[in-house]
């Protein structure tokens, strides 16, 4: 039949890394993210705030809080790649 869709035999991806490769793997991709994303966040916050974004604090000090982001986030990411 024209209509029929055949699957082909399962493909093989290799194998996997060893854990602590993956937790390493994570940990750097949520570096990579977290760090230089946390500045675009915090200004996007402060234009949310209800008080107006100058009240909110601007551009002012764009880094604060970034180790509570890390903190937080950098090991969650490293964890979710051995998961």
């Amino acid at each position: 039949d024209a209509n029929s869709v055949e699957a082909g035999p399962a493909r093989q991806l290799g194998p996997q890394p060893p854990a602590f490769v993956s937790m390493i793997a994570g940990f750097l991709a949520g570096m990579a993210v977290d760090i230089p994303l946390h500045p675009l966040d915090t200004v996007k916050t402060r234009m949310q705030a209800p008080e107006g974004f100058a009240a909110a604090g601007g551009f002012r000090s764009p880094w604060n809080g970034v180790s509570a982001v890390v903190v937080v986030s950098v090991p969650g990411s490293a964890i979710f790649f051995v998961v």
